[in-house]
């Protein structure tokens, strides 16, 4: 999983990872529920050769990637990941630690 932001704003089409399905990840240090749902996509990654990781850390919620992924995809709460097919379209989000729901989405992306 590589690491993109440290709170700064991020386009995500410019990480998209070519011919993989990439899942961004936002995160935070200082949040529970994205330390569990780490270990669980490293296990997805290990799984998967089509499959790449971005990890977005929001820092804080006054950082600017926080308010442009809160203004453009309206993201409640982390962790929060958005799911892009190889192609570079968006699949679908997950709010939370559902690694079943990601899964799901990276299923849909699969060609």
């Amino acid at each position: 999983m590589k690491t993109i932001s440290h709170g700064e704003r991020v386009v995500l089409a410019d990480h998209v990872a070519p011919g993989k399905i990439t899942l961004f990840d936002y995160s935070a240090e200082w949040c529970g529920p994205c330390h569990a749902l780490w270990p669980k996509i490293e296990r997805l990654l290990a799984k998967r050769g089509d499959l790449a990781a971005r990890k977005i850390d929001i820092v804080n919620w006054e950082s600017e990637v926080a308010k442009q992924a809160t203004a453009d995809f309206k993201m409640p709460s982390i962790p929060y990941v958005r799911v892009y097919a190889a192609d570079g379209r968006h699949v679908g989000d997950v709010i939370g630690n559902d690694i079943d729901a990601i899964e799901a989405l990276v299923q849909q992306a699969a060609p």
